[in-house]
């Protein structure tokens, strides 16, 4: 990989960690108002379905970059072909947890439950 190509890498992962760091912020002050509690589990609104949009189509486009360095050449374009690709070069992201922090609740992103209930939010 030459110098030119890494300078420009680098500049794009700033891009989308700068990015990140912007939805972050909208989702905290999000957690002003409504709190993360099971009882707002149902709670809607435009700027909730904004971020929920924001958000995964920020998820889908860090995949497909993540994969295109890993797997290249891969055809992969729809999340659940991403998902084969990403299990093949890391068979263990199922097993990734993480901690939603104002409410310490575990999920694991990765896990085939996870994605079932992506599934069945989609057609639902």
């Amino acid at each position: 990989m030459s110098l030119e190509q890494d300078e420009v890498e680098a500049r794009q992962r700033a891009r989308h960690w700068r990015y990140f760091l912007i939805l972050e912020s909208e989702f905290e002050r999000v957690l002003r108002f409504i709190e993360p509690d099971e009882a707002n589990h149902d709670t809607y609104s435009l700027e909730l379905a904004k971020q929920l949009l924001s958000v995964a189509s920020q998820f889908e486009v860090i995949i497909k970059l993540f994969l295109a360095e890993r797997s290249p050449g891969h055809s992969a374009s729809r999340m659940e072909d991403l998902r084969e690709v990403l299990l093949q070069v890391s068979p263990h992201a199922p097993e990734i947890e993480i901690t939603f922090l104002p409410t310490n609740e575990t999920l694991a992103p990765f896990s085939p439950l996870s994605w079932l209930a992506n599934q069945v939010d989609r057609v639902g």
